[in-house]
């Protein structure tokens, strides 16, 4: 955390869960390393996810969500955000009845 000046966020619901998280570097050089790890665990996490979700239907939620996951961000800011619409919940629970 030594390399973080400030994190922030927010959380909107309404017909949709849309997350945002905001993290400030202490210079560009952190903040693009905090991007470039980010996106490498997202693109593996998707990977397994998808692998694990055929076997494990709890899991697909996840991986929808983890789809929607964007990383943006220039200079010392890294901006997160995420979203879980109705209709992906209104799927996963139809697939598990």
């Amino acid at each position: 955390m030594s390399k973080v000046e400030a994190i922030g966020g927010g959380l909107m619901v309404s017909n949709e869960f849309k997350a945002e998280l905001v993290v400030v570097g202490k210079d560009p050089r952190s903040a693009r390393a905090l991007r470039d790890t980010t996106d490498r665990v997202l693109k593996l996490g998707l990977v397994g996810l998808s692998l694990l979700g055929e076997e494990r239907k709890e899991l697909t939620l996840l991986l929808e969500v983890l789809k929607t996951v964007k990383v943006t961000g220039t200079g010392k800011t890294v901006m997160f955000s995420a979203r879980l619409t109705a209709d992906v919940l209104e799927d996963f629970f139809k697939k598990g009845e």
